[in-house]
């Protein structure tokens, strides 16, 4: 599935308030019996990225439209951290939630964490609970960067009668969709520059480019912010391209927070939009 329309699918994606939830607990559990055995390569080595973008606690609230239309709310937030291979990870989330109007067409309820190691700034597992319609999974990953091995289980209510667990390969130092937004966050971003890493979608793994295409003024509450205008691009087999039928881009304060004040999406469902409305809370000062 090309990056662009996973981005917006997952967190346009899933988790009706019928499916089972995955409690911290029951992941930790599941975790500790998962990674059994997956151990880093000796030669492999834990990296250190500098962070002033984020910090525990920050919840990043956006009103979400489509076709010019209000479609429902999307929350990003870091809710604290836990241990993951015996180091300090973030609990961050997103979390998107359709309103009325759009539910009566397509319901769409989605959350996704991830679990984003706190001095490297690397996935190291994420779960999914979505639904989209009818379609319904509950799915949890977990990741050794140094390694770049995953396990796997998914389970898809009202179609499988068991969960179903898979284990590969995915690359070293790989995101999860999560993950990427704060990761990007954190670098030092400029015009004419490009941050390049790759994704796992699932247990699906894509390279992508973060391109800064220019600075933007932008008008928010009143007030206007200086902005980087961000655009990711999929690693087509040929070269970083856009996807013919979709694009994304981005509108982060220029600044050490990079706040993602704006996003504009074309994808196959129409024109998709997302705009800052609080942050931890209170209105974006």
């Amino acid at each position: 599935m090309p990056i662009e329309k996973a981005m917006f699918h997952e967190i346009m994606g899933t988790k009706c308030k019928r499916i089972l939830r995955i409690t911290n607990v029951h992941n930790a559990v599941v975790f500790s019996v998962m990674m059994g055995g997956m151990t880093a390569a000796v030669s492999a080595a834990w990296r250190k990225v500098p962070n002033t973008a984020f910090a525990v606690g920050e919840e990043l609230v956006f009103d979400v439209g489509w076709k010019s239309a209000s479609a429902g709310e999307m929350s990003m937030k870091v809710k604290g951290t836990t241990l993951r291979k015996n180091r300090p990870a973030y609990q961050a989330s997103i979390e998107l939630n359709t309103n009325k109007v759009v539910d009566a067409v397509f319901e769409v309820k989605n959350r996704y964490e991830s679990w984003l190691d706190v001095d490297a700034l690397v996935s190291v597992g994420h779960s999914i609970q979505s639904q989209e319609g009818k379609k319904k999974k509950v799915q949890t990953v977990f990741y050794d960067p140094l390694t770049g091995r995953y396990k796997s289980r998914v389970f898809r209510p009202g179609k499988d009668t068991a969960p179903k667990n898979e284990e590969g390969e995915a690359g070293r130092l790989a995101q999860d969709i999560v993950s990427a937004l704060y990761f990007v966050r954190a670098q030092p971003l400029a015009v004419g520059k490009s941050v390049v890493f790759p994704v796992m979608n699932g247990t699906k793994t894509q390279s992508i480019q973060i391109r800064v295409l220019r600075k933007e003024n932008v008008e928010h509450q009143g007030r206007e912010f200086p902005c980087l205008v961000l655009e990711p691009l999929i690693d087509s087999g040929e070269g970083f391209a856009s996807h013919p039928k979709a694009s994304i881009y981005l509108w982060v304060t220029d600044d050490a927070r990079h706040w993602p004040l704006k996003l504009a999406a074309k994808t196959f469902v129409g024109d998709v939009g997302a705009t800052l409305r609080t942050v931890n809370g209170a209105n974006v000062k």
